[in-house]
């Protein structure tokens, strides 16, 4: 293929891992022979290695991963696995080998995967779900690579992925509808973009299952659910970490949104002593230094910093929190006052972030008086005040001029979304033309992939 599958599948990759999580089987009230319509010597075998799947999916261990799709494998070659099973077996291969960034090994899977679905979603509704995904995820291609799609018999789209999605929510009986309406929150933040949607999904879930709590979790992590994560706190038991360890991360930057700094600490470093792989070990280094610096324990964060030996660039998250633990500006007493006011809006703290804006300090550095617009912008967009974020979001532009922040670009994304919710489509694409003018900067790889969805999201309303 001319382009990585790992970029189609990588907003996906955490509602795909939902699909797959029959470790939680037990919780159901259906016998298991009823399980899929399996036949009584399949279900043993096809829970166990979904099981497994998850599994390394949300805890990487490559030997692992390599063990598990063979028997898979193994699992779709057998006498008697139905075509409903293969098509979601390949469908977790695929997930494995492109979380692995076994890239042309994932698109080959997913492919075979969508064949199956294509001969048989109109013979049995249990299709929706497998195909709901499907859609989605295809639907999330960058434009430019489209047309290979289209010439793969490969066409997904939004509409239709959300459509069979509630399709299969409906069923409250099956399984199916008990993994959809898991699925709904994360469909809702990563594709939908839909903050109060995916709160208002992810508060719905029962929280009896580790998988519930992880989707939770996750969920209001990304949609400034933190209020709900900390009123359910001692739900998360040690079954939970132990399945997914990046729980300790969320749970702490929970706690450092919050302003609960000695809380935050003791989560991220248990998070550093148990996390496998060096994902996210500068954002946690990033965010347990700022549990000191925010705390007015400047000196304590600096001699945290002097023992940080090792720098981890595996994730997005992870590159942008190299560079302000290696260039941090410790000049500013106001600056803490921004960190303050991110923090406390990205976990939906509103309280505690108006607070903040009340007290509208001055800055001397032309690069913290934007980030601080870009803040309040931030906060008023996501409590609703969206004429003073649209104010914020034009001063930021003309600010920034010629420098490599990402407060424009992203700003040029939510004044587009914010036109496109008024049904101001040619204005909104004014404003993603704009980030093209921007290179260079922290998480163009997100923004220009927001921008993306925008875009194709204003060429199917046309």
């Amino acid at each position: 293929m001319f382009f990585n599958f790992t970029d189609i599948t990588k907003q996906a990759c955490l509602i795909w891992l939902c699909l797959f999580f029959l470790f939680n089987f037990n919780t159901f009230s259906q016998p298991s022979d009823a399980f899929f319509d399996l036949k009584k010597d399949q279900p043993t075998e096809y829970k166990k290695l979904y099981s497994e799947g998850i599994k390394v999916l949300l805890n990487p261990q490559i030997d692992k991963a390599e063990e598990t799709i063979e028997e898979i494998e193994e699992f779709i070659d057998a006498p008697g696995t139905s075509e409903y099973l293969k098509c979601r077996a390949y469908l977790l291969i695929s997930m494995i080998e492109a979380r692995y960034e076994n890239n042309f090994s994932a698109f080959r899977n997913f492919r075979k995967a969508h064949s199956i679905y294509k001969e048989n979603k109109d013979l049995d509704e249990k299709y929706a779900l497998p195909g709901g995904l499907m859609h989605l995820t295809l639907s999330s291609v960058p434009k430019k690579y489209a047309w290979i799609l289209d010439i793969l018999g490969l066409n997904g789209s939004k509409e239709t992925g959300i459509k069979l999605i509630d399709q299969a929510s409906e069923n409250k009986e099956s399984f199916e509808g008990r993994e959809a309406r898991l699925i709904y929150p994360l469909i809702a933040n990563y594709f939908l973009q839909d903050q109060a949607l995916a709160r208002k999904k992810a508060d719905q879930l029962n929280l009896e299952s580790n998988l519930d709590l992880i989707v939770f979790l996750i969920s209001n992590s990304k949609a400034r659910g933190g209020n709900a994560i900390v009123a359910n706190i001692n739900k998360f038991d040690d079954e939970v970490f132990k399945l997914f360890p990046p729980a300790y991360f969320l749970i702490g930057e929970t706690f450092l949104r919050k302003g609960d700094y000695a809380m935050a600490r003791n989560h991220l470093n248990i998070f550093r002593n148990k996390q496998s792989s060096n994902e996210y070990l500068s954002a946690a280094n990033l965010n347990i230094f700022l549990s000191f610096y925010l705390n007015n324990q400047i000196d304590e964060g600096k001699r945290f910093l002097s023992t940080v030996d090792y720098y981890s660039e595996k994730t997005e998250a992870d590159r942008y929190a190299n560079e302000y633990l290696k260039n941090f500006d410790f000049d500013s007493e106001n600056y803490k006052m921004i960190w303050k006011l991110r923090l406390a809006t990205d976990g939906g703290f509103d309280r505690f972030a108006q607070n903040i804006i009340d007290k509208d300090p001055d800055f001397k550095k032309r690069e913290h008086q934007t980030e601080w617009i870009y803040r309040k912008a931030r906060f008023f967009h996501n409590t609703g005040d969206i004429e003073k974020a649209k104010n914020d979001y034009l001063s930021i532009i003309s600010l920034q001029k010629d420098n490599n922040w990402y407060y424009a670009p992203n700003s040029c994304i939510q004044l587009a979304r914010i036109y496109l919710e008024e049904d101001h489509p040619d204005k909104a694409k004014l404003y993603l033309n704009k980030i093209k003018s921007y290179n260079n900067y922290p998480y163009q790889e997100s923004i220009e992939y927001e921008a993306n969805l925008i875009s194709r999201e204003i060429k199917n309303e046309q």
